[in-house]
């Protein structure tokens, strides 16, 4: 199962950098109770066929909201000397 883990140590600690980010915090066009209506917390979350079925996202701020993500993502560095978090295996 460790083994398994390591092989998927990017991945983990991508999505680990994503979920840091706050949409509360973010800043993007729209109001804050435009944010809070779509139900989700952080970057990790965001899925654009999820965003646009909400009601008031369109293509326009559901694409700054992916944006948004792809930004963050983007800002990521992989460390392969991290050491991979045991409890990642119970999370999936």
């Amino acid at each position: 199962m460790l083994a398994a883990l390591e092989s998927r140590k990017r991945e983990l600690q991508l999505q680990k950098h994503v979920e840091a980010h706050k949409i509360a915090q973010a800043t993007i066009d729209g109001s804050d109770s435009r944010k809070l209506t779509l139900g989700i917390e952080t970057a990790w979350d965001i899925m654009r066929q999820s965003v646009l079925a909400v009601p008031g996202f369109g293509p326009a701020l559901t694409g700054k909201l992916v944006d948004w993500t792809r930004s963050i993502e983007q800002r990521f560095r992989f460390n392969p000397n991290q050491p991979t978090d045991p409890s990642a295996a119970i999370a999936k």
